[in-house]
């Protein structure tokens, strides 16, 4: 992840323990653990969760963390001001992520998680009718879960382009 110039001083962020707390207290929605909200939204390609983890990355601060609103600001001026350093953020963060001891588990947990879902929707699959309404969507379903999954697992591969978008690594 790059450095971002705030209000004069140099942020670093840093993926320790204070951002997992930060994100799992604060993206935390409808029952799910914020982390993996997080990681969802970048394998989506949404610029919010490229805010988030800048934002969460700089919890170290405590007190003095720069707003979210000047964080947006120095991101403007680097990440989000050319299309293919916003395209290498996404891929960036989660390498960055697995970097961490800490937080590599924890991307190991949302892939087991993932695979759990699989398994029950597999389950479901073949107690369904064939061609059904629900079988199309359930089966839509579980291969959207492994596109997701396949996109993570290229992005932690080593030498993988910096890039989670297979545009930008065409």
């Amino acid at each position: 992840m790059e450095n971002l110039m705030i209000d004069g001083t140099t942020c670093t962020p840093k993926l320790n323990y204070a951002f997992a707390n930060q994100v799992k207290k604060e993206l935390s929605a409808d029952g799910r653990d914020g982390f993996d909200v997080l990681v969802d939204g970048l394998l989506d390609e949404d610029p919010d969760q490229i805010v988030n983890a800048y934002y969460y990355a700089l919890a170290y601060f405590k007190r003095s963390q720069p707003s979210r609103d000047k964080v947006v600001e120095a991101l403007e001026d680097t990440i989000f001001a050319d299309d293919d350093k916003t395209n290498a953020a996404y891929s960036d963060i989660i390498q960055s992520l697995h970097a961490d001891n800490f937080l590599a588990r924890k991307l190991t947990s949302f892939v087991k998680g993932y695979n759990k879902i699989m398994d029950i929707m597999q389950k479901k699959l073949e107690s369904e009718k064939e061609g059904s309404d629900q079988y199309n969507k359930d089966q839509l379903g579980m291969e959207q879960l492994q596109a997701q999954l396949d996109k993570l697992k290229k992005v932690l591969q080593p030498g993988t382009p910096q890039s989670a978008t297979p545009e930008a690594q065409a």
